[in-house]
């Protein structure tokens, strides 16, 4: 959903949804019931600099120390590595220099350095990022000590123990079960991160498939061990094993494609800079889904070959992803694989969303005895039922009020005010326009409903009004802080440049006011509906609408919404008379007109 800068219920209707924030934040700040919350103090820049900097100064205790552990946990991952290696491997002789140089130490610092980007990018990392979170996990999985010298250790000793809690022996290698449960396990983890790509893409039906394989693909592989541990045996080896190739590739396969097609079409389309380099980087991606798992299955195979090679491959697979999990994940480079850009690459791909809105310029009907010229547009469902019986029943009443969806309407355009040359009707009905109003801050998160309409909304909206978006998902709290700080500064330059006028403009003012002529023109009877159980509340004089205080008092219980006190207020200067209903009587009065 999308919020603005301070919230309220004056909606203006001329730009409702996404759009009516930036009118909201302006013509409605004292409605705004929780206006004394901390989140809603920062009034300046200096406020929220001053925050950030004290945010800075201060590291969390929690970070040092989970740091400090895993430090601990990497050299302790060394130590007795190169231990088992020196004393109980090579009590007389020297060790091999893979055993030593790539085994003992390289690999445990090579994943214990991917854990730490994590701990020490407090700016990019975040646990309310899906694609972050799982990327964490990832990197914990590698670090697990499995396929250690010392792990294989553990692992001897436990598997001796069990054979002699069980009294018999097994023909399953436990080393070799545990090595290949954690690779797989470390790949599921990588695919899992593709799939959730892929839903951010649009590509729901590829997402279905690729975890109904997985899901097959891991079941046969579970089957097996299963298999050779209860049933001492090694026949359903072959078969299952054919069957977890299979399914595996036709996984990477489907995610390969989409990822590709999706990233093609990105770049065929995209303008923008930063759009094109996610595309490039799904490109990658999509080359590094098939390089990974080869890598991981030379090793597995080199391990139950009992090849020399295990260990190097093992190290290098680990390697590469450690790598791909960080830049994927946006930990390391340039942060731009992230689930919002990826909506953005989805539409581009061919959804369309921004397309969906219909703009309505107002019903006029010649032969018509009513108009309703002023209506509050919060009632959402009220205000379709209104548009649509002027579709179905041409000629029951006439409907004055416009809805802009964006500039080709007339969304963010002015028009002249004949009272003030050389200017146009905002100074009058708004007066001077904060900074704030040029911000358009949307709140989201990955699993809302409709997410992708909503955001390519308020893309299409920012774009038509002037406004700098910023979008909060799943930013971690500094770097929230730090976007919306120069979010601020921009908005204030680009409010500074507009010579402080309406970033969704007037035009919308002049529009309702012609059509209003032309129902004044054939005699029609005005109405006006307020809130409910508000009629008649909140009216301003025409005069009193560039006041600021003013504006702020006549919102306290008002029954109107922004733009319905300017239209009223209009209403009254030139002397047109109306009918004033609640609400609620707008049912009774759809119905005596059908």
């Amino acid at each position: 959903m999308s919020k603005s800068a301070v919230n309220n219920h004056g909606v203006e209707l001329t730009s409702m949804g996404v759009a009516g924030q930036a009118a909201r934040t302006l013509l409605d700040d004292s409605s705004n019931e929780h206006s004394h919350s901390h989140a809603r103090r920062r009034t300046t820049l200096a406020d929220l600099r001053r925050e950030l900097q004290s945010q800075e100064d201060e590291k969390p205790h929690q970070h040092r120390r989970a740091e400090t552990a895993l430090a601990v946990y990497t050299l302790a991952r060394i130590a007795a590595n190169v231990w088992v290696l020196l004393f109980l491997r090579n009590p007389d002789g020297i060790p091999d220099y893979v055993d030593f140089g790539i085994d003992s130490i390289l690999r445990p610092s090579i994943t214990g350095l991917g854990v730490f980007v994590f701990l020490y990018r407090k700016d990019r990392f975040s646990t309310k990022n899906p694609l972050q979170l799982w990327s964490f996990v990832a990197a914990c999985c590698l670090a697990l000590p499995v396929c250690d010298l010392s792990g294989e250790l553990v692992l001897v000793l436990e598997e001796a123990l069990l054979e002699a809690l069980l009294r018999r022996h097994s023909r399953l290698d436990v080393v070799n079960v545990a090595r290949i449960l954690w690779e797989v396990s470390c790949n599921l983890l990588q695919v899992y991160m593709t799939t959730m790509k892929l839903r951010a893409l649009g590509w729901h039906r590829a997402a279905r498939c690729s975890d109904m394989f997985t899901m097959l693909g891991t079941g046969s592989l579970v089957a097996l061990f299963l298999a050779v541990w209860l049933f001492e045996s090694v026949e359903p080896l072959n078969i299952t094993v054919y069957i977890c190739f299979g399914f595996t590739f036709l996984t990477l396969s489907i995610q390969c494609g989409a990822l590709t097609w999706a990233a093609c079409s990105a770049l065929v389309k995209a303008g923008d800079e930063t759009l094109r380099s996610t595309a490039c980087l799904l490109l990658v991606n999509s080359v590094l889904i098939l390089i990974g798992p080869v890598l991981s299955f030379a090793g597995l195979f080199a391990l139950l070959l009992e090849d020399f090679l295990f260990r190097s491959l093992l190290t290098v697979d680990v390697a590469f992803q450690v790598c791909n999990v960080l830049l994927l994940s946006g930990m390391v480079g340039p942060r731009l694989m992230s689930l919002e850009t990826l909506k953005k690459i989805a539409e581009l791909s061919g959804s369309g969303l921004a397309s969906k809105r219909i703009a309505f310029p107002g019903h006029i009907s010649r032969s018509a005895r009513d108009c309703i010229v002023s209506f509050p547009g919060k009632y959402s469902e009220s205000w379709d039922r209104a548009v649509s019986s002027t579709q179905t029943q041409k000629d029951a009443y006439s409907l004055a009020c416009v809805f802009l969806t964006d500039a080709d309407a007339g969304l963010g355009k002015h028009a002249s005010n004949p009272a003030t040359p050389g200017k146009c009707w905002c100074q009058q009905i708004y007066g001077p326009i904060p900074a704030s109003a040029y911000l358009s801050v949307v709140e989201t998160s990955v699993a809302e409903q409709n997410s992708n309409q909503k955001l390519a909304f308020a893309r299409a909206d920012a774009e038509a009004m002037g406004q700098r978006l910023i979008i909060k998902q799943d930013q971690g709290e500094m770097e929230w802080e730090q976007e919306l700080a120069e979010a601020l500064r921009d908005a204030e330059k680009r409010c500074a440049e507009n010579r402080e006028l309406a970033p969704w403009g007037c035009q919308w003012f002049e529009d309702w006011k012609n059509n209003v002529d032309i129902a004044v023109q054939h005699h029609q009877t005005l109405h006006v509906f307020y809130f409910e159980g508000c009629k008649g509340k909140g009216k301003m004089a025409w005069d009193q609408l560039p006041d600021k205080q003013a504006r702020q008092e006549a919102r306290k219980g008002s029954g109107l919404g922004a733009s319905q006190t300017s239209e009223v207020a209009y209403l009254d200067k030139v002397g047109l008379r109306y009918v004033e209903h609640d609400i609620m009587e707008f049912e009774d009065f759809l119905a005596s007109r059908s």
